[in-house]
């Protein structure tokens, strides 16, 4: 009778939920089976099953790599669970749906595992995607990036959203990529070109961007059609001898001595981005290869102040025309600047900005971004000729601490007041 006693007390606390965590461990009472299929490509990837937590039990997480075959079988304690697809390489996750693999804000189905049922046909249905692009062997170390954009079913225009990607080095002139379980659906296909040095672990795609099969103007990229267990193969030759500009940005800051050197970025005429920025070197100079040919545009940026190879602005920027095989030089931006001489460092501490405005209009033509500094010597460059009033302000940082007030030059309240400040002339030096 004790003995029974005993049993039935054991039963009131562990409860009638074989999983939960005071009976010990839990012990598979059914499975789930499934298949992820990319269309022969092999893949990097893991099937996770989820058991969402209850009142009395943890939320546990169950993984298993599919075979050669794709092929995958979990055996599962009693249950409610969500099934994930991991694949590495390119960092997706894909939710069981029971219709085409979610991604996004796809909720993803809950399956009950028990005593009396199990689960077949936990599919993952996926494609693949190959890309073959001949460049130059110079750009062999360096790497390249390919990144898929896939059309969203409601909208009808060109907004996307990046969905997958991946990267490798570039070796005997050719960029080689494998991408493995894609979403099935249409894609524009977007490359990056990076200036530097293959990393698997600190990659940086900080070069020229264009779409497949070779051109800059997304609009003009064809769409490519990813669809189940198959594999879609995309090649294009891109020229061997790239277009190069060449040039320098001189005048203020190599004569201040400021450490921070300027970037540069290309743009298209109508404002795409052909590269991202990248630093000039010590001595000011710059020489950049273009493997798409056309028109660009030149833009300088140092300390938050921006300003275009030809004028201040994008619309007075002059186009330079690059043709394959050919190098545009003697490019030359001559920056001017200010130097102030702070009254006290002390203010500097947690920066501050310097903002330029026309003076008529009295609109914002830019903004200087200080950081803290310990010296009472502050240069200002990459300015241009022309007329401003100044307004300083200590940075986000620095208000509620700093000790001095937002004024403009020199000690005013009000613009009405305020000095104006002349540039005559390309790579002249104020002294405030």
């Amino acid at each position: 009778m004790r003995h029974l006693l005993l049993g039935v007390a054991v039963l009131l606390i562990c409860g009638c939920d074989e999983s939960i965590d005071l009976c010990g461990p839990q012990v598979p009472v059914g499975s789930i089976q499934g298949r992820v299929r990319t269309g022969g490509l092999p893949i990097d990837a893991m099937v996770s099953a989820t058991q969402l937590a209850s009142s009395t039990t943890r939320q546990t997480d169950f993984r298993i790599e599919p075979d050669e075959q794709g092929r995958y079988a979990l055996d599962l304690p009693v249950g409610r669970y969500v099934v994930q697809l991991y694949v590495d390489g390119h960092g997706l996750v894909y939710d069981y749906t029971g219709s085409e693999p979610g991604y996004g804000n796809i909720p993803a189905d809950t399956l009950l595992v028990d005593n009396f049922s199990s689960h077949a046909g936990i599919d993952f249905d996926l494609g693949g995607l190959t890309l073959q692009l001949d460049l130059s062997d110079h750009l062999d170390g360096e790497q390249g990036e390919v990144i898929l954009h896939r059309r969203d079913a409601v909208d009808t225009g060109l907004r996307r959203t990046y969905v997958d990607g991946a990267a490798a080095a570039i070796e005997n002139g050719r960029l080689d990529i494998q991408i493995a379980g894609v979403l099935p659906g249409e894609y524009q296909v977007e490359i990056v070109l990076s200036g530097s040095e293959y990393s698997e672990y600190l990659p940086t795609y900080d070069g020229e961007r264009f779409w497949m099969p070779g051109t800059r103007d997304r609009a003009e990229s064809p769409w490519y059609t990813v669809a189940v267990d198959s594999v879609v193969a995309l090649q294009s030759t891109l020229a061997t001898e790239p277009a190069r500009i060449e040039g320098r940005v001189v005048g203020a800051w190599l004569e201040m001595g400021l450490e921070a050197n300027p970037e540069l970025s290309i743009f298209t005429p109508d404002s795409q981005m052909v590269m991202a920025p990248r630093w000039v070197e010590g001595d000011g100079s710059f020489g950049v290869d273009l493997y798409i040919p056309g028109p660009v545009k030149l833009r300088v940026a140092q300390n938050g102040l921006e300003q275009w190879l030809g004028g201040p602005g994008f619309d007075d920027a002059t186009v330079y025309m690059l043709e394959l095989g050919q190098t545009v030089s003697d490019i030359e931006l001559v920056q001017s600047g200010i130097h102030f001489l702070w009254d006290r460092a002390v203010y500097l501490f947690w920066g501050a900005e310097i903002r330029f405005y026309d003076p008529v209009a009295l609109t914002l033509t830019a903004t200087a971004e200080l950081g803290g500094s310990s010296s009472v010597h502050i240069g200002i460059p990459n300015l241009w000729p022309g007329d401003f009033l100044i307004y300083l302000t200590p940075g986000d940082g620095a208000r509620g601490w700093a000790e001095w007030r937002p004024q403009w030059w020199d000690r005013v309240n009000e613009p009405g007041q305020a000095q104006l400040v002349s540039i005559t002339s390309a790579g002249q030096i104020l002294r405030l």
